[in-house]
């Protein structure tokens, strides 16, 4: 890559990493910052975006190229190989959709992807708990692993166009590996999810003014199911703490104005059936 002369307003470079995966990501961020600065760019003229997966790359993408503020941009994620299409599916449509920013904007984009296969990732070493088992903080952080690793499933089925987890479930969990006790309730949070999707859908498209699901980032509809179906057809967390987790998991899979935007929806759905009580 070669030194940037400055002097335009698209001075600035993006890398846009895929939050699936996230140890992994996080070095190829690294990696292609690294090359930015080798090539004579300025820290503070680089910038990083992150997306919930690989499948949100050209999106994101697309948006930052179309906005006139970047000279270049560097797309990086991880998908995991396992028994089913989805290594394939997902990183032929980033890879595509990537190519296609690229030509229709005139704007160079490059895609960096690291695949592992399932075995592979289950072999990785994790790291050892802060707490103990016994400990009500593990308890709470266990509640949020379960809602995070279903978000991830609610998100390939919504990807695959699929309502039933059964089929891909064997798969997921070993590309997914936690303890029992989280599976657990992830595995009760994308059955009921999925099971009254049809209603949660009703009540998010009332609330979300102006937005059509469709519309929505695959993520962000995702957090709603999962946020409505606990609040609504679950009492084991009171509904603050529901949209507290919906907005925490937001930051870390969403955009920068995804919690914003789903605590507005979900405040109003909070304040009807309260009002409704």
């Amino acid at each position: 890559m070669r030194a940037v002369r400055r002097g335009g307003e698209n001075t600035r470079f993006a890398v846009v990493a895929a939050r699936f995966n996230e140890r992994i990501t996080k070095r190829l961020v690294d990696g292609a910052t690294h090359a930015f600065s080798a090539a004579g760019i300025r820290a503070n003229d680089i910038e990083v975006h992150w997306v919930p997966g690989s499948f949100e790359l050209p999106q994101a993408a697309s948006h930052l190229a179309r906005s006139g503020r970047y000279r270049a941009i560097a797309c990086v994620g991880v998908v995991i190989r396992g028994q089913t299409p989805h290594f394939e599916h997902v990183a032929r449509e980033a890879a595509t959709g990537i190519r296609e920013v690229a030509l229709a904007t005139g704007v160079p984009v490059t895609f960096a992807r690291a695949g592992t296969s399932a075995t592979a990732a289950r072999k990785r070493p994790r790291p050892p708990s802060r707490w103990p088992s016994s400990s009500p903080r593990c308890t709470v952080g266990r509640r949020r692993k379960a809602r995070e690793v279903a978000l991830q499933f609610l998100y390939q089925l919504d990807v695959y166009g699929e309502d039933d987890p059964t089929p891909h479930a064997d798969e997921f969990w070993s590309r997914h590996p936690v303890d029992g006790d989280t599976r657990s309730f992830a595995d009760v949070l994308v059955r009921g999810t999925k099971e009254n999707q049809p209603k949660s859908d009703r009540i998010i498209t009332q609330y979300a003014e102006h937005w059509d699901l469709d519309r929505m980032a695959v993520a962000d509809r995702n957090i709603l199911r999962l946020a409505v179906y606990e609040m609504l057809w679950r009492d084991d967390a009171p509904p603050k703490v529901v949209i507290s987790e919906a907005i925490e998991i937001a930051k870390k899979f969403g955009t920068q104005e995804s919690s914003r935007f789903i605590n507005g929806i979900l405040d109003r759905v909070h304040k009807e059936l309260r009002a409704a009580s």
